[in-house]
């Protein structure tokens, strides 16, 4: 604020230095906070010309997945498989288990990166995120009409060894005859024990990363 830098400025100019924190923090500024600095215009004035006679809007960049060449390949045969197997047996995707890891807070919290709101107007929604906020993950299988687990377990993250538990002793008694596993490409789905199991269990069953 411009009171903030008028003292910066005085101190400055009496006593030279403005390091007398111990530890000083470090400070962000957006180039609309920058602008106004330089130009010593009131924030208000510079909001006010970008939003409203530029019409111009801040947007954040969006982090994506870093394809290959070879990806589009993959993803090409994936496509053309899956519609062969389909044409082949309507009923295909019916006997396809998908299975994930998600993690919630205990608190609440939702992940903003999931979690859209539709509307005409900004309605300015806010979350409070407490640091450390204690967490739960839930392992599951999915399929068209039943659901294969809702295994609840606090660790901070999951391995290859507590997914191959998961497999071995709660998911594959569990999944009907002749059904498809499919899993995605984290590595703990294709650490040398669990492929090993799976390559026994289900082989020619799997969809992923084998």
């Amino acid at each position: 604020t411009r009171v903030n830098i008028e003292f910066w400025d005085i101190k400055l100019r009496t006593t030279g230095s403005l390091l007398r924190v111990k530890y000083p923090e470090k400070t962000w500024s957006s180039e609309v906070s920058g602008s106004c600095i330089k130009r010593r215009i009131p924030h208000s004035t510079v909001h006010d010309v970008l939003h409203k006679m530029l019409s111009l809007r801040v947007y954040k960049i969006q982090m994506i997945r870093a394809l290959k060449p070879s990806d589009q390949v993959v993803r090409i045969y994936f496509v053309v498989e899956m519609l062969e197997k389909t044409d082949a047996s309507p009923n295909f995707l019916r006997q396809v288990c998908f299975l994930d890891v998600a993690t919630f807070h205990v608190s609440g919290v939702v992940n903003r990166y999931n979690c859209r709101i539709s509307g005409s107007q900004n309605p300015h929604v806010t979350s409070e995120l407490g640091r450390g906020s204690p967490k739960v993950n839930v392992w599951a299988g999915l399929m068209h009409d039943k659901l294969i687990g809702e295994i609840f377990f606090s660790e901070k993250s999951m391995t290859g060894r507590s997914h191959l538990d998961i497999l071995e002793l709660l998911a594959l008694p569990q999944l009907p005859p002749r059904t498809m596993l499919q899993q995605k490409w984290a590595p703990l789905h294709f650490c040398h024990n669990v492929r090993n199991h799976l390559d026994r269990e289900m082989a020619g069953r799997l969809i992923g990363r084998y």
